[in-house]
Parts: C-alpha cells; sequence; structure tokens
C-alpha cells in the first residue's frame, strides 16, 4: 500500500491530516492514524493494511474509505487514480467566478520575490517602507478638500483599486503555498453577504507543518501592511491631486482597520 501520487500529510493531536490533489483535507480520527505512514511500508494490500490498524471491521471500514478517497494507493486491487486533468479554466459558481492557473501566477510571483531578496534590499526595504508607512500616518491626512470635483469618479477609483488589493491580498496567500512547496488550486471571486470577495483555494496547505501554516495565513496581512504604506506615502506625494490623494488615504485607512478587524 502506498499514498496515491501528490497526496499530502501532516500528524496533528487529533490524529492524520491528508489532502489529495484536487481534493479537500481530510482528518483521519484513529487511534494509529499517526502510524498510518510507517505502516505502509509493511502492508502489501488493502486487508493487511486493516490488519496492522486492528482488523476490526471499522479498521477495514477507513481503508475502504481512504481508497475511494483517492487518498491510497491498493496495488493488489483497482485502486482509483487520480483524475488531475486540465477541466475548465473558468466556472461560474452560485455566488461568482473560480479560475485555475493561479499557481503559475504565484510561482512568476514567488521568483520576483526571491530575486528581490537576493539584492539584499528585501528586508531592509521592507522596514524602511513601513517606518515611512508610521511616519506618513502618524503626520496625518494632507490638507485638502475630502473628494474631488467629480466624487463618482473618487468612488469608482477607489472601488477598483480596492478590488486590486483584495487580489493582491490573496495572491500574497498563493505566493506563501508556492514558496513551501505547495500548489493554489485556484482562485476567484464572489458575493459574500452582499460583498465581492476574493479568495485563493489554499486546501493543499493544510497539511504543512504549524510554522508554515501561521506564515502562509499571515502573508495577506503583511501585503496589506506593505499596500496600506504605500497609499500613505503616496496621498502625501501627491497631495495637490485631490483625487489621488483622498483615495489613497481612505484606501489606506480602510486597510489599516481590516488589519486591526482580522
Amino acid at each position: 500500500m502506498e499514498f496515491v501520487s501528490g497526496v499530502t500529510w501532516r500528524p496533528s493531536q487529533r490524529g492524520l491530516v491528508v489532502c489529495s490533489p484536487g481534493g479537500q483535507s481530510l482528518l483521519i480520527e484513529h487511534e494509529r492514524a499517526i502510524d498510518l505512514p510507517a505502516l505502509l511500508d509493511d502492508a502489501a494490500s488493502a486487508d493487511e493494511l486493516s490488519g496492522l490498524l486492528g482488523g476490526s471491521d471499522a479498521d477495514r471500514q477507513v481503508v475502504a474509505d481512504l481508497v475511494a478517497e483517492r487518498i491510497l494507493a491498493d496495488p493488489t486491487g483497482m485502486s482509483p487514480q487520480p483524475h488531475i486533468g486540465p477541466g475548465k479554466r473558468v466556472v461560474f459558481t452560485r455566488s461568482g467566478v473560480e479560475f485555475t492557473g493561479i499557481d503559475r501566477i504565484a510561482r512568476v510571483a514567488h521568483r520576483i520575490v526571491l530575486r528581490v531578496g537576493e539584492w539584499g534590499v528585501g528586508g531592509v526595504g521592507v522596514g524602511l517602507l513601513l517606518l515611512a508607512g508610521v511616519v506618513a500616518l502618524i503626520v496625518g491626512r494632507p490638507e485638502g478638500p475630502r473628494v474631488s470635483a467629480h466624487p463618482w469618479v473618487d468612488a469608482t477609483v477607489g472601488m477598483l483599486l480596492g478590488f486590486g488589493l483584495a487580489a493582491l491580498h490573496e495572491l500574497a496567500h498563493a505566493v506563501a503555498l508556492v514558496h513551501y512547496g505547495r500548489t493554489p488550486r485556484s482562485a476567484g471571486c464572489g458575493f459574500y453577504w452582499g460583498a465581492l470577495c476574493f479568495y485563493v483555494d489554499s486546501s493543499d496547505g493544510t497539511t504543512l507543518p504549524r510554522r508554515a501554516r501561521i506564515i502562509s495565513a499571515l502573508a495577506g496581512l503583511a501585503v496589506d501592511l506593505m499596500t496600506a504604506s504605500v497609499l500613505l506615502l503616496v496621498s502625501h506625494a501627491f497631495a495637490a491631486s485631490v483625487l489621488v490623494m483622498s483615495v489613497c488615504w481612505r484606501l489606506a485607512i480602510l486597510q489599516l482597520i481590516g488589519i486591526v478587524r482580522r
């Protein structure tokens, strides 16, 4: 017996967390679940694995379920193989739209981030950017009108830029997954409680070690801090433009409020 190619796993306090390519994460709650990866080496068939787990009907059902869910492959039987085809690039759901290919975008972004880090300006540059953003926030909003002569332009530009920032937040989660050797499966947007939300399917990250999972979860907030700092600096640098100043300042404050709420 063996894991199907592409399956990832990690032990947890409640059992063994497994994730198959294209599937959802599963928690195997069994008294010997943590020993399962080692037991696979000693089991030549599903029956032998069931015996190693305990030999009861419940143990046989656990193994059968794992084979059916394409987590385990039984070389002596007709184990279903994972279907990882091209599929549809764009799928319309009940609440919005979902598309594949986010992994390729994330890999390109990851290479760019690594290249910037190799230049030696990664950590220092981020630190200086955040410090400058704090200073701009303390100085306060530049003097001037709160909206331009055409409020609808302010609203439209702010909405589109806000969508872009939300997408960048989700891309950060995808890049973090790529960094740890996992694959973000898809991305999309849809309406949730009346608001347009963006998301990335990070199911493959549930089997990462604890530290990697925390960093992946915080990647979006880190990008929010950086974009908020950029918006604050732009609002001061272009204080003469009511449109740029007002939109950037407003979005920066919303970004900071979102960070605090999370």
